[in-house]
């Protein structure tokens, strides 16, 4: 087995194949080869890399109001003291209506969850289990009625000049 090249940082055409990706994520590596001029085993080599080393994931993605998943809500989680934040965490990203899970250092909570219904109902069934978890001491819910701006993994192109890893 070949051995993963490391690098700290992304080079010129990882940069050109990123922009590239982020206007079309379909877009195949021999229409990437053509724009940059170059050969379809060398688009393919850096994108292999991209993607192993962690830079880009390329995956559908979904509009949830179109399958009826019209409810919307954002969850803080307050827990109780001595409590470890990422085990509470890692169990709730198990739920299915849990689309988004993120530990957090703000004054309030400790962990903000995203979470999608078709039925209200679902939430305050959701609401009600969580209250039987001993590590939780409260459940603030946000209702969000209108999302303005969805575009949370990307990156303004610009960002890709710097390319070093988090």
């Amino acid at each position: 087995m070949a051995e993963k090249r490391e690098r700290s940082h992304i080079n010129k055409i990882d940069i050109a194949i990123l922009r590239l990706l982020a206007k079309d994520g379909r877009m195949r590596n021999t229409e990437i080869a053509k724009a940059l001029d170059t050969s379809d085993d060398t688009v393919r080599r850096h994108r292999e890399r991209l993607e192993e080393q962690g830079y880009v994931r390329i995956e559908a993605v979904f509009n949830p109001r179109k399958f009826g998943y019209t409810n919307n809500y954002q969850l803080g989680l307050v827990l109780t003291p001595g409590t470890d934040t990422r085990t509470v965490a890692e169990r709730l990203a198990k739920i299915d209506l849990v689309s988004f899970v993120a530990l957090s250092l703000g004054p309030t909570h400790s962990i903000l969850a995203n979470c999608r219904s078709k039925d209200p109902l679902e939430l305050n069934k959701l609401i009600e289990k969580l209250r039987t978890w001993k590590e939780i001491e409260r459940v603030d819910v946000n209702i969000i009625y209108d999302a303005i701006k969805t575009t949370f993994h990307r990156l303004p192109v610009a960002a890709l000049e710097g390319g070093k890893d988090s």
